[in-house]
């Protein structure tokens, strides 16, 4: 099962950080931020955190948009939020090096990477790309965003993930 940050969380965090308590934040790194969550087992589930650096073709208001890594035990999966209603005809294209990847919409504002072999070629891509990665996103309301990520600190914050984080 996938785990990631729901919008609420996210919106608790960056609102309302004393409310949401369940996420500590543990490190910055370069444009990624670390936060630490466990789980009602008592297992630790790490969150590397972006916002975009840059936003093309988007006008309008929206919510922050972000991009997450979630790592359960030594599994990654990445999710993104646009900040507005996913059209779930259109997925969101996730590209890096000039190839695309489709991530499924899971739920009405988030959008997931489907299947560990999609991870694992993602985050391939994504680590040996030198610079950024952008996800093109629809709105259910016609609108189209594409967010530039940039993968400045990724490589420290998986790291550090790695040895914080494992059960």
């Amino acid at each position: 099962m996938k785990k990631y940050i729901t919008l609420g969380t996210l919106v608790l965090m960056v609102s309302f950080p004393a409310i949401a308590e369940e996420l500590k934040h543990m490190k910055a790194f370069g444009d990624w931020e670390v936060y630490v969550e466990e789980d009602q087992q008592g297992k630790k589930l790490c969150h590397a955190l972006s916002k975009p650096y840059r936003t093309k073709a988007f006008h309008g208001v929206r919510n922050l948009p972000f991009v997450a890594v979630t790592m359960e035990g030594s599994t990654y999966t990445l999710s993104t939020y646009p900040g507005f209603t996913l059209d779930h005809t259109q997925p969101p294209i996730l590209s890096v090096q000039d190839k695309d990847f489709a991530l499924k919409v899971e739920r009405q504002g988030h959008a997931i990477t489907y299947s560990d072999i999609s991870d694992v070629s993602i985050f391939n891509h994504i680590m040996g790309s030198k610079g950024n990665f952008s996800i093109r996103s629809y709105s259910k309301y016609d609108r189209v965003a594409v967010d530039i990520y940039t993968i400045s600190g990724l490589r420290a914050a998986l790291d550090y993930m790695h040895q914080n984080c494992k059960d």
